[in-house]
């Protein structure tokens, strides 16, 4: 409950706050945009003033003063003389303009538009008086008929005999019509009333058709049949007598109307519905079409409208009713609704097109009704549409001029048509198929209409029509949907379409010749199938895979000798590079049907499965056979092509890649473990032509590309020997790895020896390889069980001889020829680990340990010594200084983890911290001071650790570690000391940079800052570890002497003031730490008073110094502390703290009003008055009285602002410009601030009423 009322408080106190803050600015805003709303209203006025008088001057034809008179026509415009005046007249823009063509006060001014025809703005009509009151009569007129339609329906609910209230409607109607008509024809000054009239009688009409419904026991669809024809007789002779569009529209509605109420009255389904609205429609055409009086008629708008929207309407209803109608509803539907379209194109101009396309449609749907109705099957109803639509391409096509010029269509259009309809022929020829009946047969479909149908596109491809050309093989291919009867199915129309292609004669046209190639190379492979399968089904149809073989065959055979004759008809000639194009893509699709069907039989297993036959040749024969035969023409026409088309870069690009793809997909599928002399032939066949197209290529990439393709195939069919005559996998890792590195090392070797510069093709071979080796040789060790240490010698030996033979090859490189002695350095690393290494004794050719992991540590040691040595030899140059730094580094590192947790360990350690001190002197770099300290510091612990292991101890306790850091400091001060750290001048430390002028004097000053930071990290270790007062009190006190030393001789002199605050604040706070580790931990309300008396101290002393830089962050911090110290008492409970802290803010205030300081004095006052509410939160009465305090403090706050507001100090207002006696002053600005001035006027007693 407390809390609560505190929490509303608090709310209202920051609600009054925002709430007054918000006011002042928002009674700000709106005095300043009074004021400026008052200034643009008052400048406004008076620039519309000025306007207007200078247009009165204008129209009286003067010209106000420096203005120019606007000229006649073809007159040149004369500026009329300045009057003599004492002021600057301004002139208002738009002044000696046409009134039309002013611009607008405050508007920018337009650009200069050139002269040229005026254009006359629309005259707006301006009603008459007498215009006026006829519409408004008008308007009265047809409301009071509106009131007189709603009368009638009243009229209806009265208690009347039915005839009687039928009668009095219908009398009430007539009178209406007939006085309207009557009204209209006679009295032309009553034209509207009698309009008026005869609509009200017209409204009556519908009304009396639903009363008589209501009334009488008369069928509805009679009734309304009845008065829809009366309405249409009626609403036709209104529309004829008063010319009316709208009642046109009118008439043409009801007479729809009408159609559908004989529909109804016949009640014979919804099929007469539709029936009649198309026969309405197409009368109503027919009566547009074939009289021009009704053309002329107002009616024909109307007519024309609702005779396209009824086609819409029946489209609509009849695929709703889709499942209600039969094909012979159907047909009159579409029969009529054609006659409907037709007429339409004939009659109107707009979407003519459209509805020509919307009439045919409605023409094939009517020819698929027709064939339903007369009981054709599936199939002779796709290919009766078929021909429907293959005679429409064809008469398209024959009569193309006339009907671009009916039409107003291009040539694109009509191709595009064309193109749908031969489509949509072809689509419907190939649903014959899938249409037959079980009953029925399809040969008819494969021997007589396709073929009749690929008739039909010899007129188009004899006009070399590219569409039809594109039909024509496309009818030849849809009989092979018929290969589930008989493969010999398809062989007619795929024979005619190659006859067909053949023998008509080659245009100058180049499209339609590369389009007939296709074709034609489409059915010629496609023919070859089929003749495959059909040789099948004449020996028998044995199975599956005979058939997939048989198939297969034909297919690759074709393509084969396609292959063949494309080679060697391509030449190099211009005018026939385009031709050559084409008829590589389709050599290359050749290529790609053998190969799929190559993997096809690899898959299925065709090429190892001897059952399957043909022609008494098995499928194993036959693959092979076809596999060689593709390798030896892809080899061939590869090479015939790349030479033949060695200037174009990109064609011969892709030629070397296709054909160097489909020589490793052949060498991929020959790996067969029963002809396994196929893969080598075909390998060798494929070696052959990367070496010679190594030969002849001089391109560094085809290069590296054939190199590489070689070493893959030569190493392959060796891998694959190997494996065929069963050697394990340490002999063919061996004699791969042979065969991989052996030819390079010939090849670096030949090179060398003639002093050759080294060709990139070898450059990137030796780095592919040099990578690689170490990848197979791990991959070799932890991959395969048991691996031989001969087999892992032999890959180590190769790898070093190879990194030392391309150093030997490589002249032209400088500093990074070394990169080739890294494989060496690490191969002979390997070269004296692996005889020691433990692997199996079963297997291999090196079964035992050739020495111990000592004896191999002992001659890496050895080999760390020679690398030092040649670092300090060569430590002039640059060459060898990768080389040397790994010699080093990995055999050393290689002891250390090889005998971790041993002696060997340590001195490897050693070895690696000597180098990298005399590092810094040999590659002038200080930054291995680094990298020396981080070492020594492990090897001192290593070294610790070994003798705590021999004493029994399983771990480092934390004095030993203390002890190390303090040895370490004690080393890298020595190191220091070396190094110059006490030499005058003291040397700086080093640069950014790798390499500096003065490296040692930089590493000196690096090992004496590591001096610290060890120095610093053993009293930490010992100040946290609480088993003793020593421990603890000592640890603070290296602490705080590290820290003195590092202001003596570390700190930047800008720093050095600082540093003294910087010591306290440590020792303060080793203090706290101390009191924690020994005695307990201190509450955190204790811990942030504690903080805030170091601050307090800080204060103190920045002013007993006289340096107050820092004396305004110390009392913020010392506030802050103070405030976290109460929030923490309120948890803790902390009396003491509590005053204390209040002490503290009390003195803040104190202080900070003799400083000045704002912040400070608003902090501790709240802080004070914050904590004084929380401790006195329980007393009610003490709540009342601060409430009651507050509310009066509000009162006298808004007593005062209201007397403020009433008496406000405001300057003393200007005298005005002296008057004449007696005379009023002058008035000027809007008609709201002269009433201002005439009440000013009439308050001042000098100024008289001009009245009196």
């Amino acid at each position: 409950m407390v809390g609560s009322t505190l929490l509303a408080i608090l709310l209202i106190v920051l609600a009054f706050v925002l709430g007054q803050k918000r006011g002042r600015s928002k009674a700000e805003e709106d005095n300043v945009g009074s004021a400026q709303l008052r200034e643009a209203w008052q400048q406004g006025y008076e620039a519309a003033q000025e306007f207007l008088r200078n247009s009165t001057l204008a129209d009286q034809g003067q010209a106000p003063p420096g203005t120019a008179v606007a000229p006649l026509y073809g007159s040149t415009p004369q500026l009329s003389p300045p009057t003599n005046t004492s002021y600057a007249q301004p002139v208002a823009p738009g002044v000696g303009q046409p009134y039309l063509t002013r611009q607008p006060i405050g508007a920018r001014p337009q650009e200069k538009i050139p002269a040229g025809p005026i254009v006359v703005a629309k005259p707006v009509k301006v009603l008459t008086k007498r215009e006026r009151e006829l519409r408004n009569i008008n308007i009265t007129l047809y409301v009071a008929a509106l009131m007189i339609v709603a009368a009638g329906a009243l009229f209806l609910s009265f208690a009347l005999p039915p005839v009687l209230k039928l009668v009095g409607l219908f009398l009430l109607a007539t009178v209406f019509y007939v006085g309207g008509l009557l009204t209209h024809a006679f009295k032309s000054s009553l034209k509207p009333a009698g309009a008026a009239f005869a609509g009200t009688g017209m409204a009556l009409l519908p009304l009396g058709g639903i009363a008589t419904y209501n009334t009488l026991d008369v069928p509805g669809p009679v009734i309304w049949f009845v008065f829809s024809a009366i309405s249409t007789l009626a609403v036709g002779y209104a529309t004829i007598r008063f010319k009316s569009r709208v009642l046109a529209w009118v008439a043409v509605l009801i007479l729809v109307s009408t159609s559908m109420a004989g529909a109804a009255m016949l009640q014979r389904g919804m099929l007469y519905y539709l029936l009649f609205l198309l026969a309405l429609s197409v009368l109503l055409l027919l009566l547009a079409v074939f009289s021009d009086r009704v053309r002329n008629s107002a009616f024909y708008t109307a007519l024309s409208s609702t005779a396209q929207l009824l086609p819409a309407l029946v489209g609509l209803l009849a695929l709703v009713l889709l499942p209600e109608l039969s094909s012979r509803d159907y047909l009159w539907i579409f029969f009529l609704l054609t006659g409907q379209l037709l007429l339409s194109v004939k009659l109107l101009s707009q979407f003519r097109l459209y509805r020509l396309y919307a009439a045919r449609l409605s023409f094939m749907l009517m020819l698929v009704a027709a064939c339903d109705y007369a009981g054709f099957t599936g199939s002779v109803a796709a290919i009766t549409v078929a021909v429907a639509l293959v005679i429409q391409g064809v008469l398209v096509l024959r009569y193309v001029a006339s009907y671009r010029q009916r039409l107003g269509i291009s040539a694109t259009h009509v191709r595009y048509e064309r193109g749908a309809l031969w489509a949509l022929a072809l689509v419907a020829a190939a649903l014959s198929y899938f249409l037959t009946g079980t009953e029925g047969t399809t040969g008819w479909i494969s021997y007589v209409a396709i073929p009749l149908l690929m008739t039909a596109t010899i007129f188009g491809v004899m006009k070399r029509s590219r569409v039809e050309t594109l039909a024509l093989p496309g009818f030849a291919l849809i009989p092979i949907l018929d290969l589930a009867e008989h493969f010999w199915r398809p062989l007619p129309s795929l024979a005619l379409g190659i006859l067909a292609l053949s023998v008509i004669r080659s245009s100058s046209h180049h499209g339609w010749n590369v389009l007939r190639s296709y074709a034609r190379w489409v059915l010629l492979l496609s023919l070859g199938g089929a003749l495959g399968g059909t040789l099948w089904e004449t020996t028998g149809k044995r199975s599956d895979l005979a058939l997939m073989l048989s198939v297969g065959v034909g297919l690759t055979l074709v393509a084969l000798g396609y292959w063949v004759l494309a080679t060697f008809a391509t030449t190099r000639g211009e005018p026939s590079v385009k031709d050559d194009s084409h008829r590589l893509i389709r050599l290359g699709g050749s290529a790609l049907v053998v190969a799929m069907t190559l993997v096809a039989w690899r898959i299925t297993g065709v090429s190892h499965e001897a059952q399957a036959q043909l022609v008494g040749i098995s499928s194993v024969s036959w693959f092979t056979t076809i596999l060689l035969l593709t390798a030896m023409v892809t080899a061939v026409s590869g090479w015939w092509l790349a030479g033949k088309t060695a200037q174009q870069t990109r064609l011969n690009d892709s030629i070397r890649g296709a054909a160097s793809l489909m020589l490793l997909l052949t060498y991929s599928l020959s790996f067969n473990r029963a002809n396994w002399y196929l893969a080598l032939v075909v390998g060798t066949i494929g070696l052959l032509f990367f070496l010679l197209s190594l030969r002849q290529e001089q391109r560094l990439s085809w290069k590296i590309r054939n190199a590489t393709f070689s070493q893959v195939l030569f190493s392959t069919m060796v891998w694959w020997f190997v494996d065929v005559h069963q050697f394990d996998i340490h002999g063919r890792y061996a004699l791969l790895l042979l065969s991989l590195v052996v030819p390079q090392l010939l090849r670096l070797v030949r090179n060398a020896l003639k002093t050759k510069v080294l060709s990139q093709e070898l450059q990137w071979i030796a780095t592919g390889l040099l990578i690689l080796e170490p990848v197979s040789l791990f991959v070799y060790m932890y991959g395969v069980p048991d691996p031989d240490r001969g087999a892992l010698l032999l890959a180590a030996l190769l790898w070093a001889v190879h990194g030392a033979t391309a150093y030997w090859a490589q002249h032209q490189l400088a500093v990074a020829r070394q990169l080739y002695m890294l494989p060496t350095i690490l191969g002979v690393t390997l070269l004296v680990c692996i005889p020691a290494m433990a692997l199996g004794q079963n297997t291999g050719w090196i079964r035992s340990s050739w020495w111990t992991k000592d004896v191999a540590s002992v001659l890496l040691l050895l080999l760390v010594l020679v690398a030092t040595l040649a670092e300090w030899r060569l430590r002039t140059k640059k060459n060898f200084s990768i080389a040397t730094g790994v010699g080093i580094f990995v055999p050393a590192m290689t002891v250390a983890l090889w005998q971790l947790g041993t002696w060997f360990e340590v001195l490897a350690l050693l070895l690696v911290a000597v180098v990298l001190v005399l590092f810094v002197v040999t590659r002038r770099s200080a930054w291995y001071a680094i990298a020396a300290g981080v070492t020594i510091t492990y090897l001192g612990i290593r070294a610790v650790k070994l003798l705590r292991d021999r004493s029994g101890a399983n771990a480092l306790e934390a004095m030993d570690r203390v002890w190390v850091l303090l040895a370490v400091a004690l080393v890298f001060y020595l190191l220091a000391t070396a190094h110059g750290r006490w030499a005058q001048p003291v040397p700086a430390y080093p640069e950014a940079n790798y390499r500096s002028d003065n490296a040692v004097g930089g590493a000196a000053r690096l090992y004496f800052a590591q001096m610290m930071v060890a120095g610093f990290s053993a009293g930490l270790i010992a100040h946290s570890k609480t088993d003793g007062a020593f421990s603890v009190i000592g640890g603070a006190a290296l602490i705080l002497a590290v820290a003195t030393a590092t202001y003596i001789f570390e700190l930047p002199e800008k720093f050095r003031p600082y540093m003294p605050d910087a010591l306290f604040v440590l020792a303060a706070l080793l203090g706290l730490s101390s009191y924690a580790f020994l005695e307990s931990v201190p509450q955190a309300s204790t811990v942030c008073l504690y903080l805030c008396a170091i601050a307090v101290v800080l204060v103190i002393w920045r002013n007993l110094r006289v340096d107050r830089q820092l004396e305004r962050i110390y009392l913020i911090s010392a506030a802050t502390a103070a405030s976290l110290s109460l929030i923490f008492s309120l948890m803790d409970a902390n009396p003491v703290v509590q005053i204390l802290a209040l002490i503290f803010f009390a003195a803040l205030v104190a202080w900070s009003l003799k400083q000045g300081d704002k912040l400070l004095i608003w902090w501790g006052a709240i802080a004070m008055t914050v904590a004084v509410l929380w401790f006195l939160r329980e007393l009610a009465f003490l709540w009342l009285v601060i409430i009651g305090l507050g509310l009066i403090v509000a009162a006298v706050f808004k007593l005062v602002k209201v007397d403020k507001a009433n008496n406000p100090s405001m300057p003393e207002p200007t005298a005005p410009p002296q008057q004449p006696a007696g005379a009023a002053p002058t008035q000027t600005g809007l008609p709201w601030m002269r009433a201002a001035q005439e009440d000013d006027v009439r308050q001042d007693p000098t100024v008289k009423d001009p009245e009196e």
